[in-house]
């Protein structure tokens, strides 16, 4: 029996000292794959690649210059890149290989037919991931707050330490506030980034009004959510960074940072509590189609390729009003821009082909459709999407 007790505590201590390790950003290990089953992204930008991590060391420090030469983009695009992670997400580790680690990204759901919607997966480096470990605090009732700027500075205190770290995080980071305090700076929101206890950073002071809470905004009429939308596009510039998706930023060093099309749309609708998908053809499927002539501020507006997967949407842009669109396009100069609509293209049906591409148009901004993107965002219950996606591309 003794020795039953014995063996049971040596596996308990060995247990606990592999789950340790340091709070260093520099020296954050990972012990093994059974240790970090969840994890959260506490880098504010990391690329999540498709392929082996150890064959991707050539671009760590690789940015994007200010002149934005196409030869960079090319390269850039020619990457195995799947999507970017920002501040905040949530991931599972399903493998680990030295300094890297596979993970499955469920917060960026693809849509699959008839498998319904997956998680997103890839290598991200182990040294921008803090594993969750601990209870679940059911009991605590937190906010969850989306970051609305296109870059905000934060302060970031570890558990006891006074001394906070001070860095920025980009639009679309999501944390749960704990509460609200004024500082002499004014207002800020105290969150931390995950309910569960974790070794990482604990509390996050945010500028209160550099981030909403989603009930913040949920009186918020259809026309309001509209003029936000919009408000919000009209703030990007930069590169089409393909898998991008975080405002650009010249100073930021240590990731390329800019939006492809879908991750314009994706940031802009997180923004006002939406969750539509990161894929241009997963916004698609989940859009309720509208005509070309009932477009309004905030709705979209799908291309596909005539020539080639003609059935796949792979291009959206977002209309502005005016008969104006803003898109982030992979198409030379590479970049954000705002482009002027022709009017014949708000009389084509949907599935008409124009200049070589089928177009659709599609809105998420109805009463109903608000409430139930919201109910999945709030919830992270990103199965339920399932529920709502049933547009199939139909060719005029």
């Amino acid at each position: 029996m003794l020795r039953s007790r014995i063996v049971y505590f040596l596996c308990i201590a060995i247990f606990a000292c592999a789950c340790s390790f340091s709070l260093d950003a520099c020296e954050t290990k990972l012990c093994s794959e059974e240790v970090l089953h969840q994890a959260v992204v506490t880098s504010p930008v990391v690329i999540l690649y498709t392929c082996q991590a150890d064959k991707l060391l050539v671009r760590q420090d690789f940015s994007v210059p200010d002149n934005l030469k196409s030869r960079v983009i090319d390269h850039y695009l020619s990457l195995p890149i799947e999507k970017q992670l920002v501040f905040g997400m949530c991931v599972n580790v399903v493998e680990w290989q030295k300094d890297w680690a596979r993970v499955r990204v469920s917060e960026l759901p693809v849509y699959r037919g008839e498998h319904g919607w997956v998680s997103n997966e890839g290598w991200v480096p182990v040294s921008c991931l803090r594993p969750i470990v601990g209870s679940r605090e059911s009991h605590v009732k937190y906010k969850k707050v989306v970051i609305t700027k296109p870059w905000t500075t934060v302060k970031a205190w570890e558990r006891n330490c006074s001394t906070p770290q001070v860095f920025s995080i980009p639009m679309g980071a999501q944390l749960l506030e704990v509460n609200m305090s004024l500082e002499s700076g004014g207002a800020v929101r105290n969150c931390i980034l995950h309910h569960q206890a974790f070794n990482g950073w604990y509390t996050i002071e945010v500028r209160y009004d550099d981030a909403y809470a989603f009930e913040e905004r949920v009186e918020e009429g259809v026309e309001q959510l509209r003029e936000k939308i919009v408000e919000t596009a009209r703030s990007f510039d930069g590169p089409y960074i393909w898998g991008g998706r975080s405002p650009y930023d010249a100073q930021y060093g240590q990731e390329v940072t800019g939006v492809d099309c879908s991750g314009l749309i994706d940031l802009v609708y997180r923004c006002v509590g939406l969750m539509v998908g990161c894929d241009a053809h997963d916004q698609f499927v989940l859009s309720d189609e509208i005509e070309g002539s009932q477009l309004l501020p905030g709705d979209l507006i799908f291309f596909s390729r005539a020539d080639k997967r003609p059935d796949r949407v792979n291009h959206v842009m977002l209309y502005l009003g005016q008969q104006k669109a803003i898109e982030a396009t992979g198409e030379d100069p590479h970049c954000v821009r705002i482009d002027e609509l022709p009017a014949e293209l708000f009389a084509c049906k949907n599935g008409a082909n124009w200049k070589g591409r089928h177009v659709f148009f599609g809105s998420f901004l109805t009463q109903d459709k608000i409430y139930a993107m919201r109910s999945c965002a709030y919830n992270r219950n990103y199965n339920a999407l399932t529920q709502i996606a049933q547009r199939i591309v139909s060719l005029g």
